[in-house]
């Protein structure tokens, strides 16, 4: 089967993006913005621009729910027991590893467990969803995105003291609010097909570079998108929890033609390979992030260039070894599981 080429490099960028948003980008000091007029609007543009990590988040849902499908919308039989197997091992040993080094170290809480639980709910539902999307999958599509708003709405009605944070429901009820974002996946897979690539003309630059033009245009416009949303989030307007689902539309849309562009194409091998330890880094940024700014002796790093440079680099460097050593070794050994049903 066809790998379809991209998606490595959207999820190593995803992954930094997470990364960026966790106080790493050095901010003009109080006394600059108050001496230069162009300091004070540089901030500004900065704040607004702000990594928007939690639709990175929604990125890699989507991303998600096109791999996992994508084999099945080829032809590949399911086996249910397998699949769980594999699934659980590729993601559970470097998330449990992680966990051990985040606790026994520092006594740290694992963040972004949140995600990963959602993640594996999502795999839980999976054969279910591949057994009846054929004939329901708009119905399934609308019952999911009618539960991730009832969800969400019942709590900002009925709980006092309410947070913006898409993962204010704790673990039992955040994937309901993810799911639609996942299954928007799933749907792109059936989407793709990648035995029908279009044929181009290379000889027609004119037409080469309207593809690119288009392909910067929407990676700005869901990058504007999404800073938008999580700023509309961050003053309170309107929560992240109703406009993510409606913002993983235009992501399917984006990452649609990602897909389509690289199909006769090759992608960055330095963004491919990053692509390849990305799970790694979205583990361990925090724990990296932790370190410097620990030892660093400051509350926060976002105002030391230097430290927020340092930090970046460690986080990729420890991604790097955490990847070649455990997630690396969880890929090998999901590959080998083999369950034969009689």
């Amino acid at each position: 089967m066809k790998k379809v080429t991209g998606l490595d490099s959207l999820r190593f960028v995803c992954a930094v993006i997470v990364l960026l948003s966790h106080g790493v980008v050095p901010e003009f000091s109080e006394t600059l913005i108050e001496q230069y007029r162009i300091i004070y609007y540089l901030d500004i543009v900065q704040k607004c621009l702000r990594p928007p990590g939690l639709a990175a988040v929604m990125v890699f849902f989507v991303i998600s729910g096109f791999v996992i499908h994508y084999p099945y919308s080829q032809g590949k039989k399911i086996n249910v027991l397998e699949f769980y197997c594999k699934r659980v091992c590729r993601i559970g040993i470097p998330a449990i590893v992680a966990f051990c080094i985040y606790h026994f170290t520092f006594g740290l809480y694992l963040a972004v467990v949140w995600s990963l639980i959602c993640e594996v709910i999502y795999y839980l539902l999976y054969p279910l969803i591949l057994k009846y999307k054929n004939k329901h999958m708009r119905l399934i599509l609308i019952i999911a995105f009618a539960m991730s708003y009832i969800v969400s709405v019942s709590y900002d009605i009925f709980s006092v003291g309410t947070s913006g944070a898409f993962h204010r429901y704790g673990f039992f009820l955040t994937w309901i609010v993810g799911l639609p974002v996942w299954l928007l996946g799933v749907v792109l897979a059936d989407k793709y097909k990648s035995e029908i690539a279009p044929e181009r003309d290379h000889s027609l630059t004119h037409s080469l570079t309207h593809s690119l033009i288009k392909l910067w245009a929407w990676r700005i416009v869901t990058y504007l998108a999404a800073s938008f949303l999580h700023r509309l989030g961050f003053f309170g307007v309107v929560s992240v929890v109703y406009t993510m689902p409606v913002f993983a539309f235009l992501v399917f849309y984006w990452v649609g033609y990602e897909i389509e562009y690289y199909k006769d194409k090759t992608e960055n091998k330095i963004l491919e390979y990053g692509g390849l330890m990305s799970y790694s880094l979205y583990l361990v940024h925090a724990y990296t992030i932790f370190i410097v700014t620990h030892y660093s002796g400051m509350n926060k790093i976002s105002n030391d260039y230097l430290l927020c440079f340092s930090a970046i680099i460690l986080s990729l460097f420890a991604s790097w070894i955490f990847y070649i050593t455990i997630e690396k070794t969880s890929h090998k050994l999901a590959r080998s599981i083999k369950i034969k049903i009689k």
